[in-house]
């Protein structure tokens, strides 16, 4: 069994159908997010992070780190999560939302780099990854099972047309992806990234943290929503400023 959480136990099929339960929740209750994102397949590519973003736990360094053998064998997972994307059938811009979403989910790209050996220039960098990937390819027999029973999940939550049949084969060619993230990390270094790379990432980023935060909480669904603002205004007799009562007029506000 491939373990993504350890003490208690939960294997990897475990929580990431339980990631896309919390997503299935997300685009019922929040279906406009992609007009507010300007980003109409949002939840098409959200779909496709959510369902990868742990693989990168098979890794027999990773493995051998939940079960208590190696303390300093493993590698930042999201990273390797990244290696299932390039044979995706969708677009390079598509691919790199995707991308960009998984590697970010547990930590700020700029941070990655003191984890991963992206700092340790090109050559160092590359062997440390193409070292790990290595170690992911050894488990991936041990995958296709996992990948196997998410296919349900599937069926719920996306269009024929977005299923994905087979588990994507890891490229032999490393280098493409490791260039992908760190072209990102030093775009976003140097505060290069464009208004829809953000708006685009902030969504994509926040919500597959959402469904991993609440999923590895034993949670399946969103939480209740809070009450509405002016109900509680009302009964602990608030008074509203001119900026709060506009913000309370315009369609699509929380309150």
């Amino acid at each position: 069994m491939i373990l993504a959480k350890k003490d208690p136990d939960e294997s990897l099929d475990q929580h990431t159908q339980n990631c896309l339960s919390v997503l299935s929740d997300f685009i019922q209750r929040f279906d406009y997010y992609p007009i507010v994102a300007d980003r109409q397949n949002l939840f098409e590519l959200l779909f496709r992070a959510v369902l990868f973003h742990d693989f990168g736990k098979a890794a027999s360094g990773f493995q051998d780190y939940l079960h208590g053998n190696n303390d300093n064998g493993h590698y930042r997972h999201e990273i390797l999560s990244t290696l299932f994307l390039p044979e995706l059938p969708v677009s390079d811009e598509d691919k790199t939302f995707i991308l960009l979403a998984i590697a970010t989910h547990h930590k700020d790209i700029v941070n990655l780099k003191e984890k991963t050996g992206l700092s340790g220039g090109r050559h160092n960098g590359f062997k440390v990854f193409k070292e790990k990937a290595e170690q992911l390819k050894l488990n991936l027999t041990k995958l296709e099972p996992v990948f196997d029973s998410l296919k349900i999940q599937q069926s719920k939550l996306t269009n024929s047309e977005y299923r994905i049949n087979n588990l994507p084969a890891i490229p032999d060619d490393y280098n493409p992806v490791y260039d992908d993230i760190n072209r990102y990390r030093i775009k976003a270094e140097d505060g290069l990234l464009s208004q829809q790379e953000i708006i685009t990432g902030v969504f994509m980023r926040g919500i597959l943290v959402t469904c991993d935060h609440l999923a590895s909480g034993g949670k399946k669904k969103l939480p209740p929503p809070i009450p509405r603002a002016n109900q509680i205004i009302i009964k602990k007799d608030f008074n509203l400023y001119k900026f709060q009562k506009q913000a309370a007029k315009t369609s699509g506000h929380l309150s």
